[in-house]
């Protein structure tokens, strides 16, 4: 009996060292079993069970493709009717409020032709001379040009001119007034001074306050919309 289990312990030895004991590399594993290594379909370890195959490492997922021309305009259609949606709350609900609390500190604060208009694209036509130069402005200013403090002058000088040339061509939305430049002086700081001078007597502070806020919206869709187009 003792020289059986003798004979039986060899053997099971030496299947042992066969199965990949030592060291030793299976047919076609690429190396030796529990090595550290990923283990194939149907390779065996050291005790003769099979292991199951492990999922090869994946690298990270790709980016999504940035939004083309089409998914830009459909967001920018969603904003223009969230800001359509402000700019009719604020004129219908909020400034007849603000007015009933404090009517006189108001009276001339914003032009009743701009006051009358119930959305977005009625007070930037309404202030068609000051809105489109402020949007100009802001398109240019998303070029990321490297200018200096004189340039930038020079830059909200010409884009109001350009505004007031646009609502006088347009026939609506025009100043009340002749731009009176070099009113103030000759630096640049001083120079897009009179335009705005001119927006505030003819739109009220108010009406120039809102018209800006829409001109700045439009000029930025238009450069995210430019963009697209030219990449």
């Amino acid at each position: 009996m003792p020289d059986g289990l003798g004979r039986l312990a060899g053997q099971l030895l030496d299947h042992g060292q066969e199965l990949g004991g030592g060291g030793q590399s299976l047919p076609g594993a690429g190396g030796p079993v529990g090595a550290g290594r990923r283990v194939e379909r149907g390779e065996r370890n050291a005790f003769g069970q099979v292991q199951p195959p492990q999922p090869a490492c994946q690298g990270e997922p790709a980016a999504p493709p940035p939004p083309g021309l089409r998914q830009e305009f459909t967001q920018v259609r969603k904003e223009y009717k969230y800001a359509n949606w402000a700019v009719k709350g604020f004129l219908e609900l909020v400034w007849p409020f603000l007015l009933t609390l404090f009517g006189a500190a108001l009276s001339g604060a914003m032009a009743p032709e701009v006051a009358e208009q119930k959305n977005f694209m009625g007070v930037f036509l309404a202030t068609l001379a000051w809105s489109s130069g402020v949007a100009l402005f802001v398109f240019i200013l998303t070029r990321r040009y490297e200018a200096g403090p004189v340039q930038y002058s020079i830059l909200a000088t010409a884009c109001p001119f350009a505004g007031a040339w646009v609502a006088v061509e347009g026939g609506r939305g025009a100043y009340g007034m002749p731009i009176q430049w070099g009113k103030y002086g000759s630096s640049p700081l001083a120079w897009p001074l009179p335009a705005l001078e001119a927006a505030l007597a003819t739109f009220g502070w108010a009406g120039v306050l809102l018209g800006g806020v829409c001109g700045a919206l439009a000029g930025l869709w238009a450069a995210r919309l430019w963009d697209k187009a030219a990449g």
